[in-house]
C-alpha cells in the first residue's frame, strides 16, 4: 500500500491551489445595472452615516456608549473597501460613470476627514483624577468640534458631487 500524503498537506495543497484560481477561468464580470448602482451609492453611504450619527450623539451628550476605537476604526476601512469596489462597478451608461466617477472623488476627499473624526470620537481612557479627566474631556470635545466641520461639510458635498454635470 502507497503511503498517503498527510492530511495538512492535502488541505494545503488545495487551499494553495484555490487561492491562486489554479484550474479556473475568471469569473466574467457583468455590466452593473442602475439599481445594483443605487445599491451601491446606499452602501457607499452607511460608514459615513454611521460616524455622523456618532457625531449628533456626542453633540447631544447622550449617554449611549461611543463605538469602540477599533469600531471606528473598522467604519473607516470599510468607506475605504466600498469606495475601492465601487469606483471598481462596470457600467454601461456613460452617465452612470462620469456620475460615479464625479461621486467617488468627492467620497475619496470625505474619507481622510472621516478617519480624523474616528480619531476623535473614539473613547480615551481616563487617568483616573477628576480634574485632569475634566480637561481631557474639554480637549476632546473641542478636537471632535474641529474634526467635524470638515468632515460634515465633505459629506454635505456629496449631493451635489453626484447631480453636477462636470466637475
Amino acid at each position: 500500500m502507497a503511503p498517503r500524503p498527510p492530511l495538512a498537506l492535502a488541505v494545503g495543497t488545495a487551499l494553495v491551489l484555490a487561492l491562486s484560481g489554479c484550474g479556473q477561468a475568471p469569473a466574467p464580470e457583468a455590466d452593473v445595472t442602475p439599481t445594483e448602482y443605487i445599491a451601491a451609492v446606499q452602501g457607499l453611504l452607511d460608514p459615513p452615516a454611521q460616524i455622523a450619527s456618532s457625531i449628533s450623539e456626542r453633540a447631544r451628550g447622550t449617554d449611549a456608549p461611543a463605538p469602540t476605537r477599533e469600531r471606528l476604526r473598522e467604519m473607516v476601512a470599510t468607506a475605504r473597501s466600498r469606495l475601492a469596489s465601487f469606483r471598481a462597478l462596470r457600467l454601461p451608461d456613460p452617465a452612470l460613470r462620469r456620475q460615479r466617477d464625479r461621486l467617488a472623488g468627492a467620497y475619496a476627499r470625505l474619507i481622510p476627514r472621516m478617519a480624523s473624526v474616528a480619531e476623535a470620537l473614539a473613547p480615551t481612557r481616563g487617568s483616573g483624577l477628576a480634574i485632569a479627566d475634566g480637561l481631557a474631556s474639554v480637549g476632546a470635545r473641542a478636537d471632535l468640534r474641529a474634526a467635524a466641520g470638515p468632515f460634515l461639510d465633505a459629506l454635505r458635498q456629496l449631493p451635489s458631487a453626484a447631480s453636477s454635470p462636470s466637475r
